[in-house]
């Protein structure tokens, strides 16, 4: 890349995921590239080659002038391009906006502001510049016995989460694509479940403690690819909603599974318990594997805290935005 001048800073570099979908954007980068054509869209096009490649993008962009990107990709390449953008250290990240076209397998991010793969609609927004502000996660987590530190734009999650995210990835490194992958992911991690036992702590009081099958705790709504876990969640509320599912038989939880993605998660009281904070602490019995925006990050314990209103995101103008 070549640095921009000062009076360039408006112009958005675009970071594009070949990857995402298992290389399916290539299918719909010529109706992207015909927008940014026929609107003479000042921008431009950097593509990801490695894992955290776009953390490294960002880096490099912020210190040659930019200060508005858009993510094309999924859930973990919007995850890259935020974390690149709190971790660098150039500029406030209040400067810094974050606009999203939607191509991956999952989109959670992008159906909890209900952007589409309308892509006019998606530019217009860029040009109109119309923003809003979402909170953004702090997690920690032990990687290799060392405390890891990620930023959170969807939700974390623990436990049969964590394991469905781990077995789409093995399913998209066997080149299998499409929403499938998640249900598919989500019965094989069923099938070969395991409980731990869990302490967990929001705002420094402890919240449960026992055998639990699955936590999530959700600034946006959805996750695996339309599950609706934390279906209250709002994203610019400055709160952490916290669904925990204990222990059930694999008969009670197929029979309660269409109510991850109704929204009808709550109506199960007796396994489900569900409250909000700004903190949430876990320890686990054997030690989980946690997963953030749809990407395995780490292990518990963990330990996870809220910026509140702390991204700029530019999405279309609604109606009513309110979420």
């Amino acid at each position: 890349m070549e640095p921009v001048s000062t009076t360039e800073q408006e112009k958005w570099l675009m970071i594009v995921n070949p990857k995402a979908q298992s290389g399916a954007l290539e299918t719909q980068w010529p109706a992207i590239a015909e927008q940014m054509s026929l609107r003479n869209f000042a921008c431009d096009v950097v593509t990801t080659r490695y894992r955290f490649h776009a953390v490294e993008l960002v880096f490099s962009a912020v210190r040659q002038g930019y200060r508005r990107f858009i993510a094309v990709g999924g859930d973990g390449t919007i995850s890259e391009v935020v974390n690149g953008m709190f971790m660098q250290r150039e500029v406030s990240v209040d400067s810094l906006t974050l606009g999203v076209i939607p191509a991956g397998s999952g989109n959670d991010w992008s159906r909890m502001f209900g952007l589409s793969k309308d892509f006019s609609t998606l530019f217009q927004a860029f040009e109109d510049g119309h923003t809003i502000w979402q909170d953004v996660g702090v997690v920690q987590v032990q990687e290799c016995g060392v405390q890891k530190k990620v930023y959170v734009v969807n939700g974390v999650g623990i436990g049969l989460d964590a394991e469905i995210a781990h077995r789409c990835n093995q399913l998209k490194a066997k080149g299998r694509k499409g929403h499938f992958i998640y249900l598919w992911a989500g019965l094989l991690s069923l099938f070969g479940r395991r409980t731990r036992q869990a302490s967990v702590w929001v705002d420094d009081q402890l919240f449960f403690q026992g055998s639990i099958l699955s936590l999530a705790m959700g600034i946006g709504r959805y996750t695996g690819g339309g599950m609706l876990q934390t279906p209250e969640a709002l994203p610019d509320d400055g709160l952490l909603d916290v669904t925990l599912i204990k222990k059930a038989s694999v008969l009670r939880i197929l029979k309660e599974f269409p109510k991850l993605y109704s929204g009808a998660i709550y109506q199960i009281k007796d396994k489900v318990r569900w409250v909000r904070g700004t903190t949430v602490r876990v320890e686990c019995l054997p030690s989980s594997r946690v997963e953030a925006d749809g990407e395995l990050i780490g292990y518990t314990q963990l330990e996870f805290s809220l910026l509140p209103s702390a991204l700029r995101i530019c999405v279309p103008l609604t109606e009513d935005r309110h979420l």
